[in-house]
């Protein structure tokens, strides 16, 4: 196998795979790599780089392209309108994970001495497979009401430590007892209704 680098497509049986990706316009070719992955079995070299070829593939699709990414890929993406689903993403995790784990790949990269750096270049890829996680969750307003409780459960606290500063710690302490005793049944009240 000829290989330049650690990348996905660093080397000719990805750049082969790749030209028989840019032929067509779906994404059959990469359920194709994808097949050739199997639990159990000793995965050969061609076929691990051709789907981490693959997996790139689909980390482009969902968003997150590798910087490295040819500019041949990047423009047959652009030309076909594809989308993936959770359950490819899942799997192209799947079989990458399986890769990095034991295949011949992995042993080549690691009798080379350059296996760290071929991991470097798989786990960014497994992060880019990742599910994304939205900026901001909305809140419902059981949970704006919860908030609004732990925030006074909180300044309640505060302000109690403050007060044992400056006034007898005995009535303080039965003061935040009480507070935190009724904030609680409040917020049991909101869990059961």
């Amino acid at each position: 196998m000829g290989t330049w680098g650690a990348g996905s497509f660093e080397n000719d049986d990805a750049m082969d795979w790749s030209h028989e990706l840019r032929i067509g316009n779906d994404l059959s070719p990469i359920l194709a790599a994808f097949s050739n992955i199997t639990e159990g079995v000793y995965l050969e070299a061609p076929d691990c780089s051709n789907a981490l070829a693959a997996a790139e593939i689909v980390a482009a699709l969902k968003g997150n392209p590798s910087k490295d990414l040819p500019d041949e890929i990047t423009t047959w993406i652009s030309l076909n309108e594809l989308s993936v689903n959770d359950e490819l993403i899942a799997n192209a995790k799947k079989i990458v994970n399986q890769i990095k784990q034991s295949s011949e790949l992995k042993d080549l990269w690691e009798e080379s001495g350059d296996l760290a750096e071929w991991k470097n270049t798989i786990n960014d890829l497994i992060l880019r497979l990742k599910p994304d996680i939205p900026d901001a969750l909305p809140l419902s307003f059981t949970d704006w009401l919860r908030t609004k409780w732990y925030i006074l459960i909180i300044l309640a606290g505060v302000c109690s430590a403050l007060a044992q500063l400056f006034i007898s710690r005995h009535s303080v302490t039965i003061g935040l007892v009480a507070a935190y005793a009724i904030s609680y049944a409040i917020y049991s009240m909101q869990d059961s209704g």
